[in-house]
C-alpha cells in the first residue's frame, strides 16, 4: 500500500483554495488540477509500506503529535516548478509558522529514518500543489490581482495524518489511515 504523511486541510480551507483553482483554470489552456478533496500538505512520502511498518509509523506519529502544537499560516504567493513549455507544478506557498513547520518536518524525517524509511533527497519546500503540467493562456499576467482576496486567508493546521494513496477509476484517491491531533 502506498502511504504518505500529511497535514490535512479543513473544508473551509479547501473551499478557499478551490476558488483560487477555478480562477487559475479559467486562465489555463491545459493541465491537470488537484481534486479539491485531495488538497493537503505533504510532510513525507513513504511509498509502498507493509502493515508492520504502518504500525511503526502510527506509533511514531502518536509521539510526534504529543510534542507539537497546531501551526498558523496564511496562504502565500503563487509559485511554479517549471517544465519544458509548461509549468510542471503550480502551487501556493505558505506564510506564517514556516520555521516551526520545518522543525516538524525534520522530526518526522528523523523518526521515519529511525524506523527504516529512506531519507528525503529533496530539500523540504512547504507548498500546496494546485495543478500539474499547466499551460496558461496569454491573459495569465493579471492572475495575482484576481486571487489577492483568497491569499489573505488565515488558517491553522491541527493534525498529522497517515494517508494511503490509491488509483481508482482513473483518479487518485487519498484516504486517511489514522489522524493525530497536535497537542504540544
Amino acid at each position: 500500500m502506498k502511504t504518505f504523511i500529511a497535514m490535512e486541510f479543513d473544508k473551509e480551507l479547501k473551499d478557499n483554495i478551490g476558488k483560487i483553482q477555478l480562477k487559475l483554470k479559467d486562465k489555463s489552456e491545459k493541465g491537470s488540477w488537484v481534486y479539491v478533496d485531495n488538497l493537503h500538505l505533504t510532510l513525507k512520502y513513504l511509498g509502498n509500506t507493509t502493515q508492520r511498518a504502518i504500525e511503526d509509523v502510527k506509533s511514531v506519529l502518536g509521539n510526534i503529535s504529543k510534542e507539537n502544537k497546531p501551526l498558523s499560516f496564511t496562504l502565500g504567493e503563487l509559485g511554479f516548478f517549471p517544465g519544458k513549455d509548461i509549468l510542471r507544478v503550480v502551487y501556493l506557498n505558505l506564510d506564517g509558522e514556516t520555521n516551526e513547520l520545518l522543525e516538524l518536518f525534520k522530526q518526522v524525517e528523523m523518526d521515519m529514518r529511525n524506523i527504516g524509511f529512506s531519507k528525503e533527497r529533496k530539500r523540504f519546500k512547504p507548498h500546496i500543489t494546485l495543478g500539474r503540467n499547466i499551460l496558461f493562456d496569454s491573459t495569465f499576467y493579471n492572475i495575482k490581482t484576481l486571487i489577492k482576496k483568497e491569499l489573505s486567508y488565515k488558517f491553522k493546521l491541527k493534525t498529522i495524518t497517515l494517508m494511503k494513496s490509491e488509483y481508482k477509476d482513473g483518479k487518485t484517491i487519498y484516504t486517511p489511515i489514522k489522524r493525530y491531533n497536535l497537542k504540544g
